[in-house]
């Protein structure tokens, strides 16, 4: 898990689950120096394909706590990414502060 900061508030939490199958002595890491995406790419598991989603829904409790008690609803956008050879390597959710961020998308 992961919380992001935009000017001091917290904007962002993010929660992400691999298959330790692929990304086995993660836990060796320091992410504040390595980029996830980098050490999966080590791995040969990085994602390259991508499925995605949005929801917006109100936020519950720990969500809420950890961008600061928000009660607005969040955009929640949901990754699933598959690597070069089809396996699932990575099952995101993004939760998004709507009161700060803005989203268009063409299609």
């Amino acid at each position: 898990m992961r919380v992001r900061y935009y000017n001091d508030e917290p904007f962002s939490v993010e929660i992400a689950y691999m298959p330790y199958k692929y990304v086995e002595g993660i836990e060796d890491y320091d992410f504040s120096k390595v980029s996830l995406y980098d050490f999966m790419a080590k791995k040969d598991h990085d994602p390259c394909d991508f499925h995605r989603s949005l929801i917006v829904q109100f936020p519950d409790d720990r969500i809420s706590k950890l961008l600061g008690n928000l009660v607005e609803p969040v955009f929640r956008f949901q990754y699933i990414g598959f690597d070069k050879e089809k396996n699932v390597v990575e099952y995101t959710h993004s939760y998004i502060r709507s009161d700060k961020s803005t989203y268009r998308f063409r299609i």
